[in-house]
């Protein structure tokens, strides 16, 4: 049975037993889980998660739950998270990255092998009042497909700085990109149906999905990024000029997530014209990019929140923005507010 099938089965199991609603569930995405390694960053979050067991309702990985989409790593994967549910109780919810299609031997399908090990990439999941103390639905919705496209000419920058970047994710771009297609409303004609339906299911909905949405404040989260990270770097070797950077990676971040370049704003719109006037649609979690970063959809009528939390195992974050600092490893708190009616996020570090 796929994990997702498994975990949802032992989550309605354990609300049916649930004397009092739970305080929360945890998320965090980009796990990059490998066999046959330690997975420090991942076990570190587990153990402090079952530290708080009977708080917690459930676990949502939003993506990136693997390094690469091999039978090995799938495997390895789902039976510590079997381990961790016997241990704590816990079911753990998986839902679908960019990392999941990579590594696949080209004969195999990367959509088929998930769906044998994982279950389907997207889906509505309800949650009755007595679970989190109000009626929630979580919508999956995969966003992460590979396409590829032409290299974009990277910047003159000198070898030691190329040197330095080799550790920083931001600097570094396969030539598989993702994006979401330019027929999103063709390919994701479902997603609707999904919040129709949790809409009329739940009082709360909230949508988890593994690439943000192209959209601000996200660019001057990376140029806050870029400025602390490379400035010194820029200043021993000035090749380019940091404002050039910064255009240069705001371009590539505007088309590695969205549709075509920084001017046109096609497919991620559709999302947010799908979601801004759904006022149950009260929270979107994201990961794929390895930080910790909240901020609103200007779009979006209704108080509506956005959080990234990419710190969930090998592939440590970092802070972009100074004023939301993250160690290697955290994930967020999840709860209803029944005073405020709305969902509460906190961020919980667990070291570097």
């Amino acid at each position: 049975m796929p994990l997702l099938n498994e975990m949802t089965d032992r989550l309605r199991a354990r609300i049916d037993a649930a004397q009092t609603p739970y305080d929360h569930f945890v998320y965090f995405a980009d796990v990059h889980y490998k066999s046959g390694t330690s997975n420090s960053g991942f076990e570190k979050i587990l153990n402090r998660i079952s530290q708080e067991k009977d708080g917690t309702l459930f676990i949502l990985i939003g993506g990136d739950m693997i390094d690469s989409g091999s039978v090995a790593n799938y495997t390895a994967f789902i039976e510590r998270c079997n381990a961790f549910f016997n241990q704590t109780g816990i079911p753990v919810i998986p839902t679908m990255g960019n990392h999941e299609f990579y590594g696949v031997n080209a004969n195999v399908d990367e959509i088929s092998r998930y769906k044998q090990y994982m279950g389907e990439i997207n889906f509505p999941l309800s949650i009755p009042g007595r679970g989190l103390g109000d009626s929630v639905s979580v919508v999956a919705f995969n966003d992460a497909k590979p396409h590829k496209l032409e290299k974009i000419i990277y910047p003159n920058i000198s070898q030691s700085c190329v040197n330095r970047s080799n550790t920083k994710h931001l600097f570094y771009f396969p030539h598989n990109y993702i994006r979401l297609s330019a027929l999103a409303p063709e390919k994701y004609s479902h997603f609707p149906d999904y919040l129709n339906s949790a809409g009329a299911a739940s009082n709360h909905i909230l949508v988890t999905m593994h690439v943000p949405p192209r959209k601000n404040p996200l660019e001057n989260m990376l140029d806050t990024f870029i400025r602390n990270e490379y400035s010194h770097c820029l200043l021993v070797n000035p090749v380019i000029s940091l404002s050039a950077l910064q255009s240069y990676y705001r371009n590539l971040w505007m088309l590695v997530h969205g549709n075509s370049t920084a001017d046109k704003n096609d497919s991620t719109q559709w999302f947010v014209d799908e979601i801004k006037n759904r006022s149950k649609v009260e929270l979107i979690l994201m990961g794929h990019v390895h930080t910790y970063y909240t901020f609103a959809l200007t779009e979006a009528n209704h108080n509506l929140q956005m959080v990234i939390s990419g710190g969930g195992g090998n592939n440590s974050a970092q802070t972009y923005d100074n004023a939301q600092p993250v160690t290697k490893y955290h994930y967020i708190r999840v709860r209803y507010d029944a005073a405020l009616n709305r969902f509460i996020t906190s961020k919980v570090d667990v070291g570097n």
